[in-house]
């Protein structure tokens, strides 16, 4: 017993040992930072938003340190606010949770560099580990990726989820940042699901800005999480909802929608936005897009999508919508509905003239629909169902946006499905 008791002993030593620096042993795991984010800020060229999640019942301080290669430490306070939700277990049981969102606003910052932060409420026992981003350039040639529909409903279902952003951030690991167009989780309302959605995809989490928009999973039974898990640029018309926003990069101007929100409340904020941006590209970011070859590519609501908004579309000359939802592979390029610029289904650049791209590529997660039937009235340029994850890279330069979708791979290098590319 003596020899066996040893062993346990100097078992249990290496594991202490080898627990990282940032974690006290015997700490209360519920103060934790834990479901980390990073968003874009009102000045998104010199700020950032940064939220994060404890477990504990109690409303505990908000405290983030930031700093730069020069190793000056800016200690800055935020805001705590207790929230109530559930978490739902394998056989749709749910149990009631409470829990305490905290969100930092960082401002000052310099554009094009590299940053790293903890998050806590001022213990040293409570720090995170020390995560980074980076902000956007101002000019030149970068790259964002963009990925949707991770969806899981348990731990174990994420795990494509983990493989995707794993492979993506290792093929564009200077990307500035990660569109996601929605459905990260497939209840919103579910927090076990969220903590699945950041540890799973923590490759991105914690060295990307993230710029989600909502789904429709994301927002069942409400928005409320999912508004407790961002903290979003505010927009600038109060009676729109916090998770309607926009941000620029380099010389792009994104605008990020909502088809969980009443589309005639949004377009007049469209047009104001693109009136008012400088910025040579303009790319829409929603949920439900108007065209896809999935099952709800000519639902009621994907009709409204199209009546609605597929004519501002036109009318602002968007350059490209970046869609989710319907978890298959989807490219047009569009104008009043009619492909544009004389193009095929081999076609994989066009010269912008009047036309805007739409792109749907699949999911990042596991779960895939199969293809509606056709013929499809709006005539892709490229759809198919390979029932492989899917990323997309955006390289943007003066002059293109090149969009380079890959499948991921079972073993060795991911697969290039598809290449888009739209001079101007």
């Amino acid at each position: 017993m003596k020899k066996i008791s040893k062993t346990i002993l100097t078992m249990a030593l290496i594991i202490l040992m080898a627990l990282p620096p940032q974690i006290v042993f015997g700490a209360d795991t519920s103060l934790q930072p834990i479901d980390i984010s990073v968003t874009f800020s009102n000045n998104s060229s010199i700020g950032r938003n940064i939220n994060w999640i404890t477990k504990g019942s109690d409303l505990t301080a908000t405290v983030l340190k930031v700093w730069d290669k020069t190793n000056t430490v800016q200690v800055i306070n935020g805001d705590s606010v207790m929230k109530y939700g559930y978490q739902i277990n394998d056989q749709g049981e749910t149990t009631e949770v409470q829990y305490v969102t905290h969100r930092v606003s960082v401002t000052g910052l310099k554009a094009d560099t590299k940053y790293y932060y903890q998050c806590g409420d001022g213990s040293p026992e409570n720090w995170s580990n020390v995560r980074s981003f980076v902000t956007e350039t101002t000019k030149g040639n970068y790259s964002f990726l963009y990925m949707t529909d991770p969806q899981g409903s348990t731990a174990d279902r994420f795990w494509a989820w983990q493989r995707t952003s794993e492979h993506a951030a290792q093929r564009f690991p200077n990307a500035k940042f990660v569109v996601l167009a929605g459905d990260m989780v497939a209840q919103g309302g579910a927090e076990n699901q969220w903590d699945s959605f950041f540890q799973s995809g923590n490759m991105l989490a914690s060295t990307y800005t993230l710029a989600p928009v909502i789904g429709n999973h994301d927002g069942n039974p409400s928005p409320n999480s999912f508004s407790s898990h961002f903290y979003f640029p505010q927009n600038p018309n109060p009676a729109l909802p916090n998770y309607m926003y926009s941000f620029n990069c380099g010389d792009v101007h994104f605008m990020m929608l909502s088809t969980e929100t009443a589309l005639d409340d949004q377009i007049g904020w469209l047009r104001e936005e693109v009136r008012n941006s400088k910025k040579k590209w303009n790319i829409v970011v929603l949920h439900k897009g108007p065209y896809s070859v999935g099952l709800h590519y000519n639902n009621q609501e994907s009709t409204a999508i199209r009546s609605k908004l597929v004519p501002v579309f036109d009318e602002l000359s968007i350059d490209a919508v970046l869609q989710g939802h319907d978890h298959v592979f989807t490219r047009a390029f569009l104008y009043q509905g009619q492909t544009a610029g004389a193009l095929d289904a081999g076609s994989q650049a066009v010269h912008k003239g009047q036309g805007t791209l739409y792109l749907l590529n699949n999911t990042a997660g596991g779960k895939f629909h199969d293809l509606a039937a056709g013929p499809y009235f709006f005539n892709p340029l490229k759809y198919g169902q390979p029932y492989k994850p899917m990323y997309t890279g955006v390289t943007v330069s003066n002059k293109a946006l090149t969009f380079e979708t890959f499948m991921i791979s079972d073993t060795g290098a991911d697969e290039l499905y598809d290449v888009f590319t739209i001079y101007k």
